[in-house]
């Protein structure tokens, strides 16, 4: 009943799949990408996995009908879209009926600074299809978990483009500056950037890298630990 499909472009590879029982199905989305290259410097190789479970397999079912019904209509593209998420909201309660589950086992990228990596879950209880029209009720029981690990090496370098974007014009109006001093206060901008993230919580040092976790659940977004979001 459910398919498996992939494509390949070059250096990336895209599989999706969708399985599961006549009650409950899983759909798949597996991207991989070898390398590229960006200004000379060399990126990859990357993979990224994202899966929805405990989907209602009736209900994705008669969505894949209605979906193949307006596919062999002529209706323009703006339209169609109203078309498809209309139809979405009409299926939600019964999508939601055996509280589905949003899941990204991996994410890995390296970069010429070091390697990204990730993971989340994400989902809705069973009784999620009863507050649809109550937001706060619905957000409430939800919960989820990510986690996020970027080199330092790779902050610092966003930072640093970042101080050079917002100090290089102030730097310039003083011409007595050297630009060896203008790089020593352009580096001492990016960490005094970075180091105030980790004081406001929002990045925590391991290591080489930085880490974020965070967590959602009663309503309540935690990262690294901290509330910094309530539902109300």
């Amino acid at each position: 009943m459910w398919k498996k499909s992939s494509s390949a472009y070059k250096d990336l590879k895209l599989a999706q799949a969708i399985d599961g029982s006549d009650e409950r199905l899983a759909n798949t989305l597996d991207i991989s990408l070898d390398g590229l290259t960006l200004a000379g410097d060399h990126y990859g190789p990357g993979r990224f996995v994202m899966a929805l479970r405990d989907l209602d397999a009736e209900a994705f079912a008669r969505f894949q009908q209605a979906m193949e019904e307006l596919g062999k209509q002529e209706i323009p593209e703006d339209q169609l879209s109203l078309l498809m998420s209309a139809k979405l909201v009409e299926l939600a309660p019964d999508f939601l009926r055996a509280g589905p589950k949003l899941e990204i086992p991996r994410l890995a990228f390296k970069t010429p600074n070091g390697e990204i990596s990730g993971t989340l879950t994400f989902n809705l209880s069973p009784q999620a299809r009863l507050s649809l029209e109550d937001p706060v009720r619905l957000l409430r029981g939800a919960r989820g978990n990510a986690s996020l690990r970027i080199p330092r090496a790779l902050l610092l370098k966003i930072a640093l483009v970042h101080a050079r974007e917002t100090l290089s014009p102030l730097l310039e109006e003083l011409a007595a500056t050297s630009p060896e001093e203008k790089e020593n206060i352009l580096n001492q901008r990016a960490e005094l950037g970075l180091e105030g993230l980790v004081q406001q919580g929002i990045i925590m040092p391991d290591g080489e890298d930085y880490r974020v976790s965070a967590a959602f659940w009663k309503g309540e977004l935690e990262v690294n630990e901290n509330v910094v979001w309530r539902v109300e």
